[in-house]
């Protein structure tokens, strides 16, 4: 009886274009249930908090080394990791935090500091600066834009931490998924004018 009924090409057609039709409804109503970020977009902003040296930031060759006779790596018992992960958990009900804005340079920056579940270890934090060309050479006449805008952003961050209690320097914050994204980071949080 249904093979009878599927031969008639208009009843195979009509079938079709209901199926397209449910689907075409059903993906709409999943568009319409988006999860919203809130995205602060101001206009463009000087750095807000000058009692934040950037250049005391905790970075990873500040952490006290266990010798190589005795397993080589990272001291997980020194002060300064035991401080960063408690320094980290009192971040942790202010994640993730998104501020999208626009440096004094001009560009569109985008911070985003993901959550403990998304960290690659207890004693780090990430946080992403996206915008920025990090690979910018040095001799370009856009570098010093470049990094005035890094060192806006990277004072956003440093003014988020401190509005919720943490103090940056006792947290070791890995700037960046990317070694060339790190170590561009370090050199500009060094440099500071």
């Amino acid at each position: 009886m249904i093979s009878k009924i599927f031969q008639n090409k208009y009843v195979v057609i009509g079938v079709l274009i209901l199926i397209l039709i449910f689907l075409i409804l059903v993906s709409r109503i999943f568009q319409s249930k988006d999860i919203n970020v809130p995205i602060i977009n101001p206009k463009p902003t000087e750095i807000i908090s000058k009692d934040i040296p950037l250049e005391n930031i905790l970075t990873i060759d500040k952490i006290p080394t266990i010798a190589e006779s005795d397993g080589y790596g990272l001291d997980m018992e020194s002060t300064e990791i035991k401080d960063s992960i408690s320094q980290i958990q009192k971040l942790q009900k202010s994640l993730p935090f998104q501020k999208t804005f626009t440096s004094s340079t001009g560009k569109e920056i985008e911070i985003y500091i993901p959550g403990s579940k998304l960290s690659e270890n207890e004693w780090t934090q990430t946080v992403h600066i996206f915008g920025i060309d990090y690979q910018i050479a040095e001799s370009d006449e856009n570098y010093e834009s470049e990094k005035k805008s890094f060192q806006e952003a990277a004072d956003i961050v440093l003014s988020h931490l401190k509005s919720n209690g943490v103090s940056s320097e006792k947290v070791l914050i890995q700037w960046g998924d990317r070694t060339f994204i790190q170590d561009r980071s370090r050199l500009w949080l060094s440099s500071i004018d």
